[in-house]
């Protein structure tokens, strides 16, 4: 039996990390292949049928699919950033919890006449 003292505290933040990291690399890939495959994925996996629009309006529906597309590419590229690689942190965010009140943001006082 495990106890608790040889459990590794930072084992779950680390499968998140790696469930994070592999969501972020397929909407990656994906936001790749909706610039340059834009027309091929509207027309088969969304099912749009852009040969019965006019060619101004097909053409611009294409333009927003991979301008959209180029937001989730910057978003894929960006979110690593968002990830904090020294794990979790080791003391708690607020300070009166651990009874510290030091370092306490303080309160604001009330402009009410007493």
């Amino acid at each position: 039996m495990i106890t608790s003292k040889h459990r590794r505290p930072g084992r779950l933040f680390v499968n998140l990390a790696a469930i994070f990291g592999l969501v972020v690399l397929m909407r990656t890939v994906v936001a790749v292949n909706s610039i340059f495959n834009g027309y091929a994925v509207m027309t088969t996996a969304d099912g749009m049928p852009l040969d019965t629009f006019a060619p101004g309006a097909a053409q611009s529906l294409l333009s927003l699919w991979a301008l959209m597309a180029v937001g989730n590419l910057t978003r894929g590229i960006l979110s690593p950033a968002a990830a904090d690689p020294a794990g979790p942190p080791d003391q708690p965010v607020n300070a009166t919890a651990t009874g510290d009140r030091s370092r306490a943001i303080p309160r604001r006082r009330s402009h009410r006449a007493a």
